[in-house]
Formats: C-alpha cells, structure tokens, sequence
C-alpha cells in the first residue's frame, strides 16, 4: 500500500510539472487582458468656474441645473492596467429630450499633452429615455498614450423635461 501512494504521489507531481510548463510554454502575449472600470457621474467636475455655477450632484450624477446655457464637464479617466491601451467609453446618461443631446469626447493624449487621438458621440443615436453615449472601437494604432481626457456637454434645462445628467461612465483598457 505505501509503494502505491508513493506511486500515486509521484505520479500527481508529474502530471502537475508537465501542466505547469505547458502552461508556461502556452500562456505568452496570446492573450490580452481587458479591464473596464466603472465610474459615478458624481467624479465629473465643471469645466470652468461658470459651469461650477450651474451643475447640481445627486444620486443621478452630475446635471446642468441651468435653463440658459449648456454646461461642460470633464471626468476623470485614469490609466489602470499597466500597458494597456483605450478601447472603449460608455456613458450612462438620462437624456428624456428629442430636441437636444448630450454630446461626448474622449481625448488620448502624450504625457507631453500632445494629441494622439479623439472620438466623439451623443445621446440622440436611439431616442429619449436612458440611453448610453457610445465611444467603442477606440483605436489609434501603435500610438502611446500617457493619459485619458472625457469631456461631455450637458444641454440646458428644457421646460417640462427633466434635467440632463451623466449618472456614470465604464471605461474599458486592453493590454498591448
């Protein structure tokens, strides 16, 4: 019976190296690692210090509070997985309106602030109601990238609509 378990257990350990190395020799740069990240609307700050004055935070994120001018927010997109590159921005907006949109940018930038690439979309694409703003397929090639900028414009109140607002964004990174 102990020449069994030896047996046995020579046997597992074995089996378990060859997988090991196979897996070592299999796993590589085949496969990417996606990561998406979701932020609150609440994250985006005013674009200036007259936009300050007319958003409002709630549980529905962040709103323009104004009934004359459209404001401008930026929200933070921070660089997460190590390497990795920018392939999608989806925004979780309320936009009830068929008269106006809330439109969305998304900037990838150098560390030098240089331009590498921009894509932009609105909320008009399906309709009135709760629909997402989106910027998938981001690709700027062999591009580097050092960070992330997404800037939105929340139309003016509209009578008898209800307000504009970003309730959140889910930003998703694949690596090289």
């Amino acid at each position: 019976m102990k020449t069994l378990t030896h047996t046995m257990k020579k046997s597992i350990y074995v089996f378990t190296g060859a997988m090991m190395v196979m897996g070592m020799v299999w796993s590589g740069s085949a496969y990417a690692e996606v990561k998406t990240t979701t932020y609150p609307g609440t994250m985006c700050q005013p674009f200036n210090s007259g936009a300050a004055e007319k958003i409002r935070y709630t549980t529905q994120g962040v709103q323009n509070n104004s009934t004359t001018a459209s404001v401008t927010v930026k929200c933070l997109v921070p660089s997460t997985l190590s390497g990795g590159k920018l392939s999608s921005v989806i925004i979780d907006v309320k936009d009830h309106s068929d008269s106006a949109t809330i439109a969305c940018s998304v900037y990838i930038r150098k560390l030098n602030g240089q331009l590498v690439h921009n894509q932009s979309a609105n909320s008009d694409q399906f309709g009135g109601g709760n629909w997402d703003v989106f910027m998938t397929n981001i690709n700027y090639g062999g591009n580097g990238a050092g960070f992330y900028n997404l800037s939105c414009s929340l139309p003016k109140k509209l009578s008898g609509i209800p307000q504009f607002s970003i309730v959140g964004y889910h930003v998703t990174e694949v690596s090289n």
